[in-house]
């Protein structure tokens, strides 16, 4: 059990980042203009799942989803008001 901190942080970023580009990719926008904004949202969106559920399970069900091959996240993480809080956030 490797527990180095900073490769903890580099696999924590490397999952941040492909959750912004699935993200990008789900919303369905290919506006370059609107890509900054998408992009904003899909962070803030991922923030807070890790602050409601915590990066052990975040990886727990995201690899779950790969095994599955699997797109939706589970219901009860309630995403559509994750991000429309984080919609509102940005958008004000």
């Amino acid at each position: 059990q490797n527990t180095d901190p900073k490769k903890e942080d580099e696999s924590a970023s490397s999952f941040k980042k492909n959750f912004i580009s699935s993200c990008i990719l789900g919303s369905g926008v290919t506006d370059d203009a609107l890509i900054p904004q998408i992009t904003e949202v899909c962070s803030c969106t991922y923030d807070n799942i890790i602050k409601d559920y915590g990066m052990t399970e975040f990886i727990r069900v995201y690899m779950e989803m790969r095994k599955d091959g699997s797109k939706s996240l589970p219901k009860e993480w309630n995403i559509d008001k994750i991000v429309e809080q984080c919609i509102s956030t940005i958008t004000k």
